[in-house]
Protein backbone atom coordinates (compact mmCIF):
# COMPACT_ATOMS: atom_id res chain seq x y z
CA UNK A 1 0.00 0.00 0.00
CA UNK A 2 1.28 3.89 -0.56
CA UNK A 3 0.21 5.11 2.55
CA UNK A 4 0.96 8.72 1.75
CA UNK A 5 -0.86 8.10 -1.68
CA UNK A 6 -4.08 6.70 0.05
CA UNK A 7 -3.94 9.72 2.88
CA UNK A 8 -3.09 12.45 0.60
CA UNK A 9 -5.58 11.50 -2.14
CA UNK A 10 -8.58 10.85 0.70
CA UNK A 11 -7.50 14.58 2.14
CA UNK A 12 -7.47 16.39 -1.09
CA UNK A 13 -10.60 15.01 -2.50
CA UNK A 14 -12.34 16.43 0.97
CA UNK A 15 -10.27 19.79 0.69
CA UNK A 16 -11.70 19.89 -3.15
CA UNK A 17 -14.90 19.47 -2.42
CA UNK A 18 -14.39 23.03 0.42
CA UNK A 19 -12.57 24.32 -2.34
CA UNK A 20 -16.22 24.41 -4.35
CA UNK A 21 -18.27 25.16 -1.70
CA UNK A 22 -16.11 27.96 -0.78
CA UNK A 23 -15.24 29.22 -4.17
CA UNK A 24 -11.35 29.35 -3.85
CA UNK A 25 -9.52 29.10 -7.09
CA UNK A 26 -7.06 26.29 -6.03
CA UNK A 27 -5.72 24.14 -2.82
CA UNK A 28 -1.90 24.87 -2.29
CA UNK A 29 0.07 22.37 0.07
CA UNK A 30 2.31 24.88 2.14
CA UNK A 31 3.05 23.01 4.91
CA UNK A 32 7.20 21.45 4.87
CA UNK A 33 6.68 18.24 3.75
CA UNK A 34 6.24 19.71 -0.28
CA UNK A 35 9.57 21.43 0.14
CA UNK A 36 12.25 20.50 -2.20
CA UNK A 37 13.82 17.90 -2.75
CA UNK A 38 11.32 16.28 -0.73
CA UNK A 39 9.34 15.57 -3.72
CA UNK A 40 11.42 13.09 -4.92
CA UNK A 41 11.92 11.22 -1.58
CA UNK A 42 8.50 10.36 -1.47
CA UNK A 43 6.54 10.34 -4.81
CA UNK A 44 3.22 8.80 -3.30
CA UNK A 45 1.77 11.46 -1.55
CA UNK A 46 3.23 13.82 -4.07
CA UNK A 47 1.30 12.10 -7.38
CA UNK A 48 -1.85 12.25 -5.53
CA UNK A 49 -1.28 15.90 -5.19
CA UNK A 50 -0.48 16.30 -8.75
CA UNK A 51 -3.95 14.09 -9.75
CA UNK A 52 -6.04 16.56 -7.37
CA UNK A 53 -4.69 19.54 -8.83
CA UNK A 54 -2.87 20.87 -5.74
CA UNK A 55 -0.01 22.84 -6.23
CA UNK A 56 3.08 22.86 -4.01
CA UNK A 57 4.83 26.60 -4.21
CA UNK A 58 7.99 25.84 -2.19
CA UNK A 59 8.71 23.19 -4.30
CA UNK A 60 8.41 24.55 -7.64
CA UNK A 61 10.26 27.48 -6.17
CA UNK A 62 12.96 25.04 -4.99
CA UNK A 63 13.05 25.91 -1.80
CA UNK A 64 14.87 23.26 0.22
CA UNK A 65 14.63 22.69 4.16
CA UNK A 66 17.18 24.16 5.21
CA UNK A 67 16.23 27.97 3.23
CA UNK A 68 12.41 27.66 5.25
CA UNK A 69 14.19 27.21 8.61
CA UNK A 70 16.36 29.93 7.76
CA UNK A 71 13.09 32.08 6.68
CA UNK A 72 11.44 30.95 9.37
CA UNK A 73 14.07 32.07 12.14
CA UNK A 74 14.15 35.03 10.37
CA UNK A 75 10.58 35.66 10.56
CA UNK A 76 10.69 35.21 14.54
CA UNK A 77 8.53 31.87 14.09
CA UNK A 78 8.65 30.08 17.08
CA UNK A 79 8.86 26.53 15.16
CA UNK A 80 12.19 27.29 13.06
CA UNK A 81 13.74 24.41 14.58
CA UNK A 82 10.92 21.66 15.41
CA UNK A 83 12.14 18.24 14.20
CA UNK A 84 10.34 16.70 11.33
CA UNK A 85 7.52 14.48 12.45
CA UNK A 86 6.62 12.38 9.45
CA UNK A 87 3.15 10.39 9.55
CA UNK A 88 3.09 7.59 12.31
CA UNK A 89 2.28 5.36 8.79
CA UNK A 90 6.27 5.80 8.02
CA UNK A 91 7.09 3.91 10.89
CA UNK A 92 5.79 0.69 8.97
CA UNK A 93 7.46 -1.00 5.97
CA UNK A 94 5.61 -1.10 2.67
CA UNK A 95 2.99 -3.92 2.76
CA UNK A 96 2.68 -4.57 6.44
CA UNK A 97 -0.91 -4.04 8.07
CA UNK A 98 -2.04 -0.54 10.08
CA UNK A 99 -4.19 -0.53 12.81
CA UNK A 100 -5.49 2.62 15.23
CA UNK A 101 -3.59 -0.02 17.90
CA UNK A 102 -0.05 -0.28 15.96
CA UNK A 103 -0.10 3.75 15.30
CA UNK A 104 -0.95 4.28 18.55
CA UNK A 105 1.91 1.69 19.68
CA UNK A 106 4.38 3.79 18.08
CA UNK A 107 3.06 6.85 19.05
CA UNK A 108 3.54 5.99 22.83
CA UNK A 109 6.88 4.48 22.37
CA UNK A 110 8.10 7.37 20.57
CA UNK A 111 6.66 9.75 23.39
CA UNK A 112 8.49 7.35 25.94
CA UNK A 113 11.79 8.63 24.54
CA UNK A 114 11.29 12.36 23.41
CA UNK A 115 10.04 12.78 27.36
CA UNK A 116 13.37 11.87 27.89
CA UNK A 117 15.15 13.73 26.19
CA UNK A 118 15.38 12.69 22.54
CA UNK A 119 13.65 15.22 20.54
CA UNK A 120 14.63 13.73 16.82
CA UNK A 121 13.40 9.77 17.13
CA UNK A 122 11.47 7.19 14.90
CA UNK A 123 10.21 4.26 16.25
CA UNK A 124 9.69 1.90 12.84
CA UNK A 125 7.90 -1.26 13.72
CA UNK A 126 8.60 -4.47 11.83
CA UNK A 127 5.72 -6.77 13.23
CA UNK A 128 6.22 -7.04 17.08
CA UNK A 129 9.99 -5.59 17.02
CA UNK A 130 10.34 -2.21 17.74
CA UNK A 131 13.76 -0.44 15.88
CA UNK A 132 14.91 2.66 17.51
CA UNK A 133 16.13 5.14 15.21
CA UNK A 134 18.06 8.72 16.50
CA UNK A 135 20.40 10.96 15.20
CA UNK A 136 24.06 9.09 14.91
CA UNK A 137 25.25 11.44 17.27
CA UNK A 138 22.88 10.79 20.11
CA UNK A 139 22.96 6.50 19.30
CA UNK A 140 25.52 6.69 22.39
CA UNK A 141 23.26 8.64 24.42
CA UNK A 142 20.55 6.10 23.95
CA UNK A 143 23.31 3.21 24.82
CA UNK A 144 24.02 4.69 28.00
CA UNK A 145 20.42 5.41 29.31
CA UNK A 146 20.46 4.50 33.17
CA UNK A 147 16.53 3.60 32.02
CA UNK A 148 17.75 0.63 29.35
CA UNK A 149 15.77 -1.78 31.64
CA UNK A 150 13.02 0.34 31.81
CA UNK A 151 12.80 1.32 28.01
CA UNK A 152 12.70 -2.27 27.40
CA UNK A 153 9.86 -2.55 29.76
CA UNK A 154 7.92 0.29 28.24
CA UNK A 155 7.71 -1.13 25.03
CA UNK A 156 7.29 -4.70 25.95
CA UNK A 157 4.22 -3.08 28.17
CA UNK A 158 3.07 -1.93 25.07
CA UNK A 159 2.98 -5.32 22.89
CA UNK A 160 6.65 -5.36 21.34
CA UNK A 161 8.23 -8.29 21.81
CA UNK A 162 11.92 -7.01 20.84
CA UNK A 163 13.36 -3.32 21.06
CA UNK A 164 16.56 -2.54 18.51
CA UNK A 165 18.55 0.34 17.97
CA UNK A 166 19.22 1.13 14.23
CA UNK A 167 23.16 1.78 14.54
CA UNK A 168 22.85 3.72 11.16
CA UNK A 169 20.87 6.61 12.87
CA UNK A 170 17.82 8.51 11.83
CA UNK A 171 17.92 8.63 8.31
CA UNK A 172 15.15 10.47 6.18
CA UNK A 173 13.62 8.87 3.49
CA UNK A 174 14.79 5.34 4.91
CA UNK A 175 11.14 3.65 4.24
CA UNK A 176 12.03 4.27 1.02
CA UNK A 177 14.85 3.03 0.26
CA UNK A 178 15.20 0.19 -2.32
Amino acid sequence: MKYCYTCSIFYYRVSINCKVSLSFWSIIKPWFAAHFPFITLNPFGIDAARQAGVRSPLAELSIDKSTIRSLSRALGFPWWDKPAQPCLASRFPYGESISAERLKRVGQAEAWLIARGFSSVRVRSHGLAARIEVPSEQIRAVLALAEREPLVEAFRALGFTSVNLDLEGLVSGKLNRR
